[in-house]
């Protein structure tokens, strides 16, 4: 229930996430993206998929909010020096720690 991931520690039990020990607040949709692509890494899916897959198919929304949560989550990540989600222009997003 625990995925590592260079100097990144994801606790899939305690939705957690911690970077050379140190604690990352993530929100829950934060988490849910940082899991499932980190538990697919090396596998790119669009904005799309991703919103599919996270907020179901019966959700009215849009996929820019996918965009929003990326941003947010490497703002957190650039604080202790990692960019662990790679954009795959023209086509979406890829864990790549």
């Amino acid at each position: 229930s625990i995925l590592y991931h260079k100097n990144c520690m994801i606790d899939l039990k305690s939705e957690s996430v911690s970077i050379k020990g140190q604690d990352i607040h993530v929100t829950k949709k934060e988490f849910e993206l940082i899991s499932f692509l980190a538990m697919n890494k090396g596998q790119t899916f669009s904005k799309e998929q991703m919103y599919e897959r996270l907020w179901g198919y019966d959700v009215e929304g849009e996929s820019r909010t996918i965009t929003e949560h990326i941003k947010n989550i490497r703002k957190k990540f650039a604080a202790v020096n990692m960019v662990p989600i790679q954009t795959v222009w023209g086509i979406g997003y890829r864990w790549n720690a």
